[in-house]
């Protein structure tokens, strides 16, 4: 395995709640510390499930060249290691009737698991053959999904698999972060219909923003000194019960004066920080609620005559990617809401994502540097609007009210209400057919 490849497989590639069992409840915090104090056991199942995760991640990587010699065997085993003393089921297919939690999407009766798994060996060990590497193991852990031969586990075996053929391809994994739960559900739904490019382009986004951070380690790593001074031997300090006692449960030593009002300093920003995130968020959150609101007026008025207005919630920006994006890290885009507005012949359907402000806007004062964005759905992708007749663009935060942005980036002076219902009413007049 290459050195690029090396730099990266570790477990602390899964981010947010560890590459998601979704109903996991363990924070990225507590995740990254459950993953540093490895040698502890699990106190509890979540914690098991944790640490068996970790596990199979490790024996995938290790074991990549199984896949193509027994594809069947490789999906079995990776099921048995994360749901060992979880479930005792682990590793044998499924005997009853299951369904996906958030997607509408029935899977195959159970006795028709064991050939549709038949026939995706064959496919995997067939291989890429011409294919992207990308497309294909998002192709694999589709069909793995939607045949959902396990009881439990299926999509985290899936994700296993995806990177398992990235790995062969020399290729860094893909990471699915926790807060786009909704967006990668969906783009499965859209697979499970036939359609893999929404699933492909949100991996191909996923998969920038680990090429991404590799990128930021190896800059750092190019700029260190070529030549580190050897070692000079340090006099051992005396032995101090009390100052071990608080390096033990990791205070810092009260001797160090410099060093305990840092850590205040520390603390205090990062309650401002999440104090700020709170605030942030809940001004965001009436983006929702008054489009809901206007929805279901909508539909009440105009239902019988042929049109309806969806409301489709995705997930809120999780504090540490608010932070990610904050520092300005290339991150995957968070989906927050979409709508979808059908009439009698035709639809048109918006979306509302999460990203850093644009550069050319960052200059005015008290400007908050993450957004709400507006695309449009063409058909077959999200496009930003460029010369659609759409006045909203853009919704930020400012003096910390809501600040809609139009085209040029121009401020957009009218209330909340008024200006969702006035985006609502020209995505009907330029795009829902009426003859």
């Amino acid at each position: 395995m290459s050195s690029f490849l090396c730099n990266k497989l570790n477990p602390l590639s899964f981010q947010g709640r560890i590459n998601s069992p979704w109903g996991n409840p363990l924070t990225k915090g507590e995740t990254e510390k459950f993953v540093l104090d490895y040698a502890k056991q699990p106190a509890s199942m979540r914690e098991r499930e944790a640490k068996n995760l970790i596990e199979a991640y490790k024996w995938m990587i290790g074991n990549v060249s199984y896949l193509k010699q027994d594809p069947e065997g490789f999906i079995r085993h990776l099921n048995k290691m994360i749901l060992e003393g979880v479930l005792d089921s682990g590793g044998n297919y499924r005997q009853k009737a299951v369904t996906i939690a958030g997607m509408n999407f029935v899977p195959p009766v159970a006795t028709s698991v064991p050939p549709l798994m038949e026939l995706l060996g064959k496919e995997l060990k067939k291989g890429i053959e011409g294919r992207s590497a990308l497309e294909f193991s998002a192709a694999m852990h589709t069909k793995l999904v939607s045949i959902h031969p396990f009881i439990d586990a299926n999509g985290r075996v899936g994700r296993l698999l995806m990177n398992a053929i990235l790995i062969a391809s020399n290729l860094p994994v893909v990471v699915i972060n926790f807060d786009d739960k909704q967006r990668y559900l969906d783009a499965l739904s859209n697979s499970n219909e036939g359609d893999i490019s929404p699933l492909v382009d949100f991996l191909i986004e996923c998969f920038h923003e680990q090429l991404y951070a590799l990128k930021g380690r190896h800059i750092k790593k190019d700029i260190e000194p070529a030549e580190v001074p050897e070692p000079q031997e340090i006099p051992q300090p005396e032995e101090d019960p009390i100052r071990d006692a608080f390096i033990e449960i990791g205070l810092p030593f009260v001797d160090d004066p410099l060093h305990m009002v840092m850590a205040e300093q520390i603390k205090e920003m990062s309650k401002i920080k999440e104090a700020e995130y709170e605030s942030w968020k809940q001004t965001f959150s009436t983006v929702l609620f008054e489009s809901r609101s206007i929805a279901e007026e909508f539909n009440g008025k105009y239902r019988t005559d042929g049109y309806q207005m969806q409301v489709m919630e995705y997930d809120m920006l999780s504090f540490d990617k608010y932070c990610d994006i904050l520092q300005e890290q290339r991150v995957s885009r968070t989906w927050y809401f979409a709508v979808q507005i059908e009439g009698p012949l035709s639809r048109t359907k918006v979306l509302f994502f999460f990203e850093h402000i644009p550069n050319n806007v960052d200059s005015k004062q008290n400007v908050h540097k993450i957004i709400l964005t507006l695309v449009r759905f063409d058909g077959a992708t999200y496009q930003r609007l460029k010369s659609e007749p759409i006045t909203l663009r853009s919704i930020g935060l400012k003096d910390g009210q809501l600040s809609f942005l139009g085209a040029g980036g121009q401020q957009i002076q009218d209330s909340t209400t008024r200006i969702l219902r006035t985006l609502f009413a020209e995505l009907i007049k330029a795009y829902v057919r009426v003859k």
